[in-house]
């Protein structure tokens, strides 16, 4: 009779993956990955604010306090309303997507809403609460390695990159025969 370590050492050196197969991202937990992962989209697909606040135009706030009108709303998902014009801004969430000619994001707490009119405050700071097209992933970028243990972090990142089906390794088929009177 062999060792414990003896036996896991000779199964560790004869054993070998016994094939691929195509299956849903939903049903891949706890696989391993076969082929990589490679990015279908850039993330984010747009530039999408990174708070919740005003989309602005930097141009209508050489100084403030600042008052524009608000004439939209941007929701992660949905997409923007209309232009930023000159004198105006957008309610925006976190995640949701840039309008088009704003250029900053003002966080909410430095604004006032009275109507339709937002009050920008002082002191705006110098982030712009954007974060920009592509600057997670690209798209063509390999995000996972052949050999991945697909784990919760891992299905995240394969979801981001807009994958529906992964190749992975076939899960091996053991059957354990076990004699001998010392068994119960």
């Amino acid at each position: 009779m062999i060792s414990f370590d003896e036996a896991i050492a000779l199964i560790a050196s004869t054993a070998r993956f016994v094939g691929t197969e195509t299956i849903a991202l939903a049903d891949a937990a706890g696989r391993v990955l076969a082929e990589p992962v490679t990015a279908r989209i850039d993330s984010p697909r747009a530039n999408v604010s990174s708070m919740d606040g005003y989309a602005v135009r930097d141009a209508d706030l050489p100084k403030t306090p600042a008052a524009l009108r608000v004439v939209g709303t941007s929701l992660p998902g949905n997409g923007s309303e209309g232009t930023i014009e000159p004198g105006t801004c957008a309610r925006i969430f976190t995640g949701a997507p840039l309008p088009r000619g704003a250029d900053r994001v003002i966080i909410q707490e430095l604004v006032r809403r009275d109507g339709d009119i937002a009050v920008i405050a002082n002191g705006m700071g110098g982030d712009r609460y954007i974060r920009r097209t592509g600057s997670d992933f690209r798209k063509g970028e390999t995000l996972l390695a052949p050999g991945k243990l697909l784990d919760p972090r891992a299905l995240v990142a394969a979801a981001a990159a807009d994958v529906d089906e992964l190749e992975v390794y076939q899960q091996p088929r053991v059957h354990v025969l076990g004699t001998g009177d010392e068994l119960a």
